[in-house]
């Protein structure tokens, strides 16, 4: 399978088992630049083509620390360090998990809620962290294919 059709399978399945997600993404890094390349995205319902479907001060978080973040309620907590994106956004809840595969971080998976507090639970994290692991392998062996056929993933 090309690695666009196995992102979208994996965030196809991500909505099935998780119902409380409104919004979802898979972002992948470029190797070598570091930039965001590939962003596989779905929402529940039909929103404002013009709107990004996740918080970019999230995902660059997670991905320079390596580290997953929830967020259980954006408009309720009081952490400071929290990206002002959120509220402005109206985002209340936030589950993203860093894609690593051979000790580097090659994207993220993120997920959201616009419309419930307290959205994501410690099962909904151990589901995304099974499913991480595998998809970075598959990430890196597409990769590792493409390059050796010369040309980009």
């Amino acid at each position: 399978l090309d690695i666009r059709e196995i992102l979208e399978k994996v965030l196809d399945s991500i909505f099935d088992l998780l119902v409380r997600i409104e919004r979802g993404s898979i972002i992948l890094l470029d190797p070598e630049s570091g930039d965001y390349t590939e962003v596989i995205s779905r929402l529940k319902e039909v929103a404002d083509p013009q709107e990004v479907p996740y918080c970019r001060e999230i995902v660059d978080r997670v991905v320079r620390e390596g580290k997953a973040l929830i967020v259980s309620d954006s408009h309720g907590d009081e952490k400071n360090d929290l990206p002002e994106t959120l509220r402005l956004s109206n985002i209340r809840s936030v589950l993203c998990m860093p894609l690593i595969g051979r000790s580097k971080v090659l994207g993220a998976i993120y997920v959201d809620s616009v419309t419930r507090p307290f959205g994501f639970r410690d099962e909904d994290l151990s589901l995304l962290k099974s499913v991480t692991g595998p998809l970075a392998m598959a990430i890196g062996n597409a990769r590792t294919a493409s390059r050796r056929q010369g040309r980009r993933p």
